[in-house]
């Protein structure tokens, strides 16, 4: 389980949600989770207690704008002004802007 004083983190997911179930049933200290659509991990995360922000990509063609879609997964990721982020299964990939934010 969860070590007093862990660091909660953040998890990106998407999907079945069963990467977030795992952090769950590990009892990991997770604050938050943001994901690219509506998918079981929602319900997971609900489940648990856990609240959801939801950062809808809406393009899968190639108009879509990579940079501005990490954008705003890094905007949500700083409202919550937590330094760990987890990827639990997230199903898009990120620009660089992810890493070193």
């Amino acid at each position: 389980g969860a070590s007093p004083g862990e660091p909660p983190a953040q998890c990106l997911a998407s999907g079945s949600g069963t990467i977030l179930q795992a952090f769950f049933d590990a009892e990991l200290p997770v604050a938050v989770v943001v994901v690219d659509r509506a998918c079981a991990a929602v319900d997971r995360a609900a489940d648990a207690g856990v609240p959801v922000e939801l950062v809808e990509r809406t393009s899968f063609g190639p108009e879509f704008d990579r940079d501005a879609y990490t954008h705003r997964v890094v905007d949500a990721l700083k409202r919550h002004e937590i330094d760990l982020v987890a990827m639990a299964g997230f199903g898009t990939i990120l620009s660089q802007e992810s890493a070193s934010s």
